[in-house]
């Protein structure tokens, strides 16, 4: 069976993608660090997250604000441990979005019981709960830092 081109329909196949609806994948990479870092990336994965919500099927309104805590936990934790600087990957596609969050730091993270007394703990776990998948990996050279993927399904 032949596939027809995105946003076509039934013997129009030449039509392409509706008015208003965003070509998939969608991506977007950010490199960024300082005290505004988990602002900025929240703010971004919301853009996205709207710019890509056009046509037949918007996503779930609790999908903009699982995907924006989601980035605020991993790139807080990339920051905090990865000296200050990381790298944020976006890529909303017709399953969902996937973000990518690269640091310096080549400790792996990992789900812990989280601390009634002290901080932290509670990131990884909630990354966990709210996301369908999470993978994290080394990069590609020896001390060259860490990756950490999430996917999550924005309908």
């Amino acid at each position: 069976m032949a596939r027809r081109p995105m946003g076509s329909r039934r013997g129009d196949e030449l039509s392409g993608p509706k008015e208003g609806t965003v070509p998939f994948p969608t991506r977007r990479h950010i490199d960024i660090e300082g005290p505004h870092a988990v602002r900025r990336a929240r703010e971004e994965v919301r853009r996205l997250v709207r710019e890509t919500a056009g046509g037949d099927v918007p996503p779930r309104r609790t999908a903009e604000d699982d995907a924006a805590l989601v980035v605020s936990e991993v790139v807080t934790n990339a920051v905090r441990h990865g000296g200050g600087v990381c790298a944020l990957d976006l890529a909303v596609g017709p399953d969902g979005l996937d973000i990518a969050v690269t640091d310096r730091s080549t400790r792996l993270p990992y789900l812990r019981q989280p601390s009634l007394t002290g901080e932290g703990g509670l990131g990884l776990g909630i990354v966990a709960r709210l996301a369908d998948a999470v993978t994290t990996c080394a990069a590609a050279g020896p001390g060259e830092g860490k990756a950490v993927h999430v996917h999550l399904r924005l309908s």
